[in-house]
């Protein structure tokens, strides 16, 4: 039997933009109330599928489909910050053609679910995740304290990541690559 794997689907970063942005909150990361994500950790989500058993080479076929129908390269942008629930702390990432991300995310979400691969159907909100509240209380950051970081950068291919859980957070596998397009 294949060994369970924590997966999920995204849209890197370009290493350009992580840089920019990690400078820009650099002197931020104080406190013990929020846990700031690592910079090589930040992505845009388009599926997360939990623990599966799936082969992550079928997985990437599967998904593959949906990422050939997308138009072949996204242009992405830094927008503005936010929270959900004063609990997640996130920049905005505008996209062109407006509202690709999304449907590629729900395109992707949609047929792995067709092909019967375990995959949380959620709406796709194009961010990058940079803090999170520890623990069970309730957080509460001054958003406007963030700045704002003027970055753009182009994406051609989602990745296929294997989340591995440590103590100090999340450390992220790349399993494979799926061309947008179908390049």
């Amino acid at each position: 039997m294949t060994a369970r794997r924590r997966l999920f689907i995204a849209l890197d970063l370009a290493d350009d933009v992580r840089q920019r942005l990690d400078r820009a909150l650099a002197g931020r990361r104080t406190g013990t109330e929020w846990r700031w994500t690592r910079p090589e950790s930040w992505h845009l989500t388009l599926a997360f599928l939990g623990d599966v058993y799936e082969e992550p080479s079928d997985v990437a076929s599967v998904a593959g489909a949906a990422t050939a129908l997308a138009p072949a390269r996204i242009d992405l942008r830094l927008g503005s910050h936010g929270n959900f629930r004063q609990r997640v702390v996130w920049y905005g990432v505008e996209d062109e053609p407006a509202g690709a991300v999304r449907h590629l995310g729900e395109g992707v979400q949609e047929v792995l679910d067709a092909e019967g691969v375990p995959v949380d159907r959620k709406p796709v909100r194009p961010h990058v995740t940079v803090a999170r509240v520890r623990g069970r209380r309730a957080g509460r950051c001054d958003l406007l304290a963030l700045p704002d970081v003027d970055a753009s950068w182009s994406v051609a291919e989602a990745v296929l990541y294997e989340s591995h859980l440590e103590p100090d957070g999340a450390r992220y596998e790349a399993l494979a690559t799926m061309p947008l397009g179908g390049s």
